[in-house]
């Protein structure tokens, strides 16, 4: 999806765009100072690239889901650091396929704050505003179809720069709904190994493995 190819608004106009991360070329990537630090690089994550239109403004394109059918892009889960707390941002997914969304309805993403959740024990909770689902300008390889933008605003209740100053920054991550990843549902089973009636009514086995060889059970 070439980001540049399509009708720029006056945002992008007076905001030379830049590519701030990239999971498949890391080396062509051109962050500002203040530019948002993004990460998908981890159990579940997904961000394709992010590309800075405007000071406090980002396109985000996702990979298309996993075991889907190439086409399918719905799911979305990120980090972000380098944050300046109170700062409106504003995210646009380009590259949503689906021709409705829940979020025209009042859904919201999910967000976690690791500064938040260490302060008040807080984890993930809904929010955003100025939410929006919309066809956009981005012609699919089927020229008679377009891609469509989810789009959203948030401000995050902690700043800095957590490749500086660890202990006094914050790392928040972002994503379409509660994620749950096969580390976590092997935790639960394990706890639930821990209870004292456990071996009494509870049996697991192993079913397969995950083409990365982790034991799906």
């Amino acid at each position: 999806l070439n980001l540049t190819q399509h009708q720029q608004t006056s945002t992008e106009r007076e905001f030379k765009s830049v590519t701030v991360y990239d999971s498949l070329d890391s080396a062509n990537i051109s962050p500002l100072r203040s530019s948002l630090t993004f990460d998908a690089k981890f159990e579940s994550g997904n961000l394709r690239r992010a590309v800075q239109i405007g000071e406090h403004e980002y396109h985000l394109v996702t990979s298309t889901d996993v075991n889907g059918n190439g086409k399918q892009t719905q799911w979305f889960y990120f980090s972000v650091k380098n944050i300046k707390a109170g700062v409106d941002y504003k995210f646009n997914i380009v590259n949503m396929e689906k021709a409705t969304s829940e979020f025209n309805c009042g859904m919201r993403p999910v967000m976690y704050s690791t500064k938040r959740a260490e302060k008040t024990g807080q984890g993930w909770l809904r929010d955003g505003h100025n939410i929006g689902y919309y066809p956009n300008t981005f012609p699919q390889k089927d020229p008679n179809k377009r891609y469509y933008t989810l789009t959203f605003s948030l401000s995050f209740p902690y700043g800095g720069n957590a490749d500086v100053d660890v202990d006094n920054s914050d790392v928040c991550y972002l994503a379409v709904n509660y994620p749950f990843s096969l580390t976590m549902q092997l935790q639960h089973i394990e706890d639930i190994h821990k209870l004292h009636l456990a071996p009494q009514i509870l049996r697991t086995t192993t079913l397969c493995k995950t083409l990365v060889g982790n034991l799906c059970e």
